[in-house]
């Protein structure tokens, strides 16, 4: 499973006030995609202490259910959410995104490339 993307906003999505147990496998937050229900995105907004949760779109559920959401994800299907994502995160599948272009070109075109990149930090991360 890949990284959770969990976003602080998460109580706009609760239609009540929710109460909540320490949940071992999630947190209010998280972003969930449902692969067998046509890849919808769900906001967790309640936990339960036996590991299932609830989300805005699905109702009660649990772990087998989903995985959890990439930002091509919510780019896809729940582009609402953009705006609500960690910046981390964008900056995390940007990376991704560039390292993905890199690894098909030369060594002169990734010199190219990074003369591009307004945040020279960000180049160590891409020479991995």
């Amino acid at each position: 499973m890949s990284t959770p993307i969990v976003i602080r906003k998460h109580k706009q999505f609760a239609l009540f006030k929710y109460e909540n147990h320490p949940n071992p496998n999630i947190v209010l937050g998280t972003l969930v995609t449902y692969p067998k229900d046509e890849n919808r995105i769900g906001v967790v907004i309640q936990t339960h202490d036996d590991g299932d949760f609830r989300t805005d779109m699905n109702g009660n559920t649990s772990m087998s259910e989903i995985r959890f959401s990439t930002v091509d994800d919510v780019r896809k299907y729940r582009p609402d959410l953009l705006d609500l994502l960690p910046k981390q995160a964008l900056v995390d599948a940007a990376i991704e995104d560039i390292k993905a272009d890199i690894a098909v070109h030369d060594e002169t075109a990734i010199d190219e490339l990074l003369k591009y990149i307004p945040n020279k930090n960000l180049i160590g991360y891409l020479r991995l």
